[in-house]
């Protein structure tokens, strides 16, 4: 009698799990790396968010010096400081993710 564990239906059975477990590491791999080229492009996009936020300040402080509604106005600019700081940092966090 032959042992469950044996032969050439076992061997068969062996190899497309081998071969299903390479395809299912392939298909992980495939998706951290486009996980990672997703993150990198996110962290770009926020960091010319930032840049867009720090010259939008800019014209806020600009505005302010001119002393109609100054302190109005340096509000609006230090939200916007705010804002490019945020963006700065998320940025910077997602480039650490993806460098893993």
């Amino acid at each position: 009698m032959a042992h469950a564990d044996s032969g050439p239906h076992f061997d068969a059975r062996l190899d497309v799990a081998a071969e299903n477990a390479l395809r299912a590491r392939q298909n992980a791999q495939m998706l951290w790396r486009r996980a990672k080229a997703v993150g990198r492009a996110v962290a770009d996009g926020l960091k010319v968010s930032a840049e867009s936020q720090d010259r939008i300040a800019r014209s806020y402080e600009r505005v302010a010096e001119d002393g109609v509604r100054g302190d109005e106005y340096r509000e609006h600019a230090a939200v916007h400081r705010k804002l490019a700081q945020q963006d700065r940092r998320m940025a910077e966090r997602l480039r650490r993710l993806t460098e893993r």
